[in-house]
């Protein structure tokens, strides 16, 4: 008891703990466990979550009987406490926290650890280097802190570990070849790190177990071993931001379990070949950022598990695939900048679950596709510097979900939509630099959630909105389209011309005269076709009607 009370003394926020006191069994205060056949004998604390705040007290490492020690997700600070003596403690969950300090030597003492978690906190220094004496260890996750030095050689003693976090530290020298020779691996996890240097080509050959690979951000260079594709449990792939070069080993195709395959800010280059199509149960492929070339494989069209698509910022060229209408999964698409070329294909906006389609700065040059009537989710649409033609399709307008649309750079022309008025959602629209016309819908001042309107460089002519987006000058850019005035004072467009009291005069006499002086003229008209006979009598009635028209003229003047 004694321990537990002096451990509860060091925090400072022990709301959870009101039942912590010596009228109550031990065993009955919250988060503790005790042995039921010997009743003295804490064998867990377990108040993960509970909002607790202060330093984890030495009086901890006194529970000698301990085997689950759970402090999870509070508000601990401090250094972690010796525990030397808790040999038979075998999960220790601190992570979560705002430990500070180095990670103590003496947690190796606890030769019965399975699982050892202090992930999310603000450790310093290196893991211990006798780490190797937990040979029982299972679980191994140091990630989120700010580790630094080496990954311990002693850790090849642990053989039977199935899962390494140590992401998001500072740990350099190199990935150990070591750790691609335990067999038991199921989860590798060594991204945001600066290790560098290179893989080894065999690095697939043990790791008959491996389900998910993370070495993402750590500057490490040359090629992906094509021993990767012996790992054949592999199911998620993240070697994103490096250095790898070269192109991508067809072998990869063997992992036909692979459900996230993530490429994207390297150097990789060559073509991505057929084999992609292999890969059925792929959900997740970001090849973005890279030096790829030529066409996008056909094969892309068995993907059909697919729900993120990314192959921007390569030098991809040639057609979008025709059957990419088979990924009725797909929820993200971005294929921008680069060197496509075609038509976009109509299936591309039959996707009924897309969310984002992105297909800028590419060299598409057709109409846009007419029938938007199925993407119901899609969010965003940018479709910028192409050489897109014709009109802004009216269907659009049942996209109510769209939040975004670009389509600035293109060669559109024709006015802007009426249908736009049902985008309650639309928070961005660019349609810059294209051959628009026409008034400026005043719908667009009735979407309460558009903060940024770029129409600038059109051929736009009429009076502009005064409200609405129009009224906030860092929200709408309109230069560029001469024909346009008025609006709001802060816009600066010019005024747009009045009607004189002369101009208002002649208006109203025209409108009201000329269909008196036509009602007038067709009755003389007729009137010198039936009854008048004379020649002279024709040239008077002809002069007659010579004197109404000047005289109306002279009115229209006046």
């Amino acid at each position: 008891m004694l321990p537990l009370l002096e451990f509860k003394q060091a925090i400072t926020n022990d709301i959870a703990l009101s039942n912590w006191n010596r009228s109550t069994d031990i065993c009955q205060w919250k988060g503790v466990r005790c042995n039921p056949k010997n009743r003295g004998r804490v064998t867990a604390l377990n108040l993960a979550g509970q909002d607790l705040s202060g330093t984890i007290s030495v009086s901890v490492g006194n529970l000698t009987f301990l085997r689950t020690l759970n402090l999870s997700n509070n508000r601990f600070s401090g250094q972690i406490p010796p525990l030397n003596s808790l040999q038979k403690l075998r999960v220790l969950d601190l992570s979560t926290n705002s430990l500070e300090g180095n990670i103590p030597d003496t947690i190796t003492n606890c030769s019965s650890l399975r699982f050892l978690w202090l992930y999310d906190n603000s450790l310093v220094g290196s893991i211990p280097p006798n780490i190797g004496q937990l040979s029982y260890l299972s679980d191994f996750d140091l990630s989120s802190n700010s580790l630094t030095g080496t990954i311990p050689p002693t850790l090849r003693n642990i053989t039977g570990l199935n899962l390494i976090n140590l992401n998001s530290n500072q740990l350099s020298g190199g990935i150990p070849s070591f750790l691609f020779n335990l067999s038991s691996l199921k989860i590798l996890d060594l991204g945001t790190n600066t290790l560098g240097k290179t893989l080894p080509s065999n690095m697939g050959d043990r790791l008959v177990r491996l389900q998910f690979l993370s070495l993402a951000g750590n500057q490490i260079e040359g090629r992906i071993p094509s021993s990767l594709g012996n790992a054949s449990e592999l199911q998620k792939i993240d070697l994103s931001l490096n250095g790898f070069s070269g192109p991508i080993p067809a072998s990869l195709g063997n992992l036909q379990g692979l459900t996230t395959l993530g490429l994207s800010s390297n150097s990789f280059s060559g073509t991505v070949g057929e084999w992609l199509g292999n890969l059925e149960n792929l959900r997740s492929l970001h090849l973005q950022d890279n030096n790829f070339t030529g066409p996008i494989p056909s094969s892309v069209g068995n993907l059909k598990q697919l729900l993120s698509l990314s192959l921007a910022k390569n030098k991809f060229e040639g057609p979008i695939p025709s059957n990419l209408g088979n990924l009725q999964q797909l929820a993200d698409l971005d294929f921008s900048y680069n060197e496509l070329q075609g038509n976009i294909p109509d299936d591309v906006f039959t996707l009924p679950r897309l969310r984002t389609c992105v297909l800028s700065y590419n060299n598409f040059k057709s109409p846009i596709p007419l029938d938007f009537s199925k993407l119901q989710q899609l969010s965003k649409l940018s479709l910028s510097s192409n050489a897109l033609t014709g009109y802004i399709p009216d269907s659009i307008g049942e996209c109510e979900m769209l939040e975004t649309i670009d389509m600035d750079k293109n060669f559109l022309t024709g006015n802007i939509p009426v249908s736009f008025s049902k985008l309650n959602s639309l928070n961005t629209l660019n349609l810059s630099h294209n051959n628009l016309s026409g008034s400026i819908p005043i719908i667009l001042t009735e979407l309460q959630y558009l903060h940024q309107l770029d129409i600038s460089f059109n051929h736009f002519d009429g009076a502009v909105p005064g409200n609405g987006v129009f009224a906030n000058a860092t929200a709408v850019s309109l230069e560029g389209n001469w024909g346009l005035c008025g609006g709001a004072i802060v816009l600066h467009m010019p005024p747009c011309p009045t009607n004189s009291k002369r101009v208002d005069r002649q208006y109203y006499l025209i409108k009201i005269l000329i269909p008196i002086f036509g009602f007038m003229s067709l009755a003389l008209l007729v009137y010198f076709l039936l009854l008048e006979k004379t020649s002279a009598r024709r040239s008077q009635h002809c002069r007659y009607l010579l004197m109404t028209s000047n005289f109306l003229m002279l009115l229209i003047k006046i």
